[in-house]
């Protein structure tokens, strides 16, 4: 289902439009972004997906053409499958089409039992203008694995990544604190660290 924001409507009666033909699978967790070079296709990435009442973590992308309401599964170049399924992450696309996917977790499912969390602290890109999918060979400052985070792309092309929970080396998961936050570098491809402090 889909809202329908292009005209003025009766805030009683909001304009749902249901797509042609929907996702194949129920859908949670999952994350989304709107390409900006079309400004008309959505990509949903990773997420806990359920069929036949059987839970599982997709492995695909798929994407949603908003001009002909039809969903379908991305052809993407060199995937890497250590990628596996992904959620409670949030993808941010930039300006010139690349989606950024960092961290997240996953689990080991057993029918409809969890048996272990994973959590991650690498960093994918999917270039939506030529559907090749590259993993980020980072060294320096990379953060914690960590999930369940807010993303948000800023101006200067840097992607500031604010609260979640985080994986230490030693101990068990635990919340980030809020004034720490982390930025990731959209053109250099560099991490680094600011603390918030008060304002007066």
């Amino acid at each position: 289902m889909y809202l329908d924001l292009s005209n003025s409507f009766n805030l009683s009666v909001l304009p749902w439009h249901k797509e042609q033909e929907g996702l194949p699978v129920a859908v949670a967790f999952a994350s989304s972004c709107v390409s900006p070079i079309d400004n008309s296709s959505v990509f949903l990435i990773g997420g806990n997906m359920t069929l036949a009442s059987v839970p599982f973590y997709s492995l695909e992308v798929y994407i949603f053409d908003s001009k002909i309401s039809y969903w379908r599964p991305a052809n993407i170049i060199d995937y890497n499958a250590s990628f596996t399924g992904r959620y409670y992450m949030q993808a941010v696309i930039n300006n010139d089409g690349k989606i950024f996917m960092f961290g997240g977790a996953d689990s080991n499912v057993t029918n409809i039992n969890i048996t272990k969390v994973f959590m991650y602290n690498d960093m994918h890109m999917l270039d939506t203008t030529t559907m090749k999918w590259s993993t980020l060979n980072i060294a320096q400052n990379v953060p914690l694995p960590c999930s369940a985070y807010a993303a948000v792309l800023l101006p200067t092309a840097e992607i500031i990544y604010i609260g979640g929970v985080e994986l230490p080396l030693f101990g068990s998961p635990r919340l980030v604190e809020i004034k720490m936050v982390r930025l990731f570098n959209t053109k250099s491809f560099t991490w680094s660290t600011k603390v918030c402090i008060k304002a007066h």
